[in-house]
């Protein structure tokens, strides 16, 4: 089931909904071209298509059916009523049930789908939420729910530690620290570039009193801009490391760090620090002959865990190469 939309309150619904069902989520960009489209609909054998009008009229291959959005979510009424039922299947079987399959972007041809089971999902953010001591925080994402990032660490968290999550359809730095106030935003996270926005903004800490840290992510953060930003706003930052092949995060640092300690590690190297690896996930350092680098020795991460994707869908050379 393919997703062409914004950030919009009915994709965490039909995200579960496809989950529930047993079914495959494919989320499409809407920022890329129409041809990009194309080929992942027809990679990932698409049968149904949901999103927004505008978008869904630029489609030139079009899925069996089609259902666009309203142009004004509706809300949700609660469920209070409903009675409850059994999971379709059992948890042991998550394992191998496809969830949804993230198309890499295709820097070197064309792009990848990632299948991620079910239990991959759930298992990367059972390895954050440890990370965070998530319990019943309120989160803020600004960032594409189609994206492994706030796919992971925003949705995924919330629903599996009784959170609560704002999110917007865009990055907006004139009403960013508003939105954390009004809302009493306890963690968000963004990437590097949207840190120059918010200093220039002249966010600070002490206006946003229920802010514990800012997540750092999805590409590299430097040693400079970490110190501005962290100097001039107060803001404490955490860096962490990953990649949609394992479903999201595999290093992370904590907030819970003593702020000597985390704010050695983020900026009093040549590099910034992207943590430990989280729970359930092996991390290691290989050099060019394969095997363990010595701890001064540059080469290559290696990860292993329980948040490994199942394959590249339709892909069995790229997944043998990759696994």
């Amino acid at each position: 089931v393919a997703v062409l939309s914004p950030n919009r309150l009915e994709v965490p619904a039909l995200l579960l909904a496809a989950m529930r069902l047993g079914a495959a989520i494919v989320p499409l960009n809407p920022t890329t071209l129409p041809a990009d489209w194309d080929y992942i609909l027809a990679h990932s054998e698409a049968r149904l298509i949901f999103g927004v009008r505008e978008l869904l009229a630029r489609l030139v291959r079009r899925p069996d059916q089609v259902c666009a959005f309203e142009d004004e979510p509706t809300p949700t009424p609660a469920p209070a009523d409903l009675p409850r039922q059994d999971p379709v299947s059992p948890i042991g079987s998550l394992a191998e049930t496809m969830a949804i399959v993230l198309y890499t972007s295709g820097t070197t041809g064309n792009p990848k789908g990632v299948a991620l089971g079910q239990s991959s999902l759930l298992a990367n953010a059972w390895s954050l939420a440890v990370n965070f001591g998530f319990r019943e925080e309120t989160q803020f994402a600004v960032l594409p729910l189609y994206h492994a990032h706030a796919l992971g660490f925003g949705l995924m968290t919330t629903l599996t530690t009784g959170g609560h999550l704002v999110f917007t359809d865009r990055f907006d730095p004139f009403s960013w620290a508003e939105v954390l106030r009004a809302e009493s935003v306890t963690l968000t996270s963004v990437v590097p570039t949207l840190l120059t926005p918010l200093l220039q903004m002249g966010v600070r800490r002490d206006r946003i009193p229920t802010l514990r840290a800012v997540l750092v992510s999805s590409a590299p953060l430097s040693v400079a801009l970490a110190r501005a930003f962290e100097t001039k706003t107060s803001i404490p930052l955490v860096q962490g490391w990953g990649l949609s092949e394992y479903t999201n995060f595999a290093c992370c640092l904590s907030p819970d760090l003593p702020d000597d300690e985390r704010r050695r590690l983020l900026t009093g190297d040549e590099l910034t620090s992207i943590g430990s690896p989280l729970p359930g996930t092996e991390v290691r350092v290989v050099g060019p002959d394969g095997e363990t680098a010595s701890a001064e020795q540059r080469g290559e991460l290696q990860i292993r865990g329980h948040s490994t994707m199942l394959a590249y869908f339709r892909d069995a050379d790229a997944t043998a190469a990759a696994l």
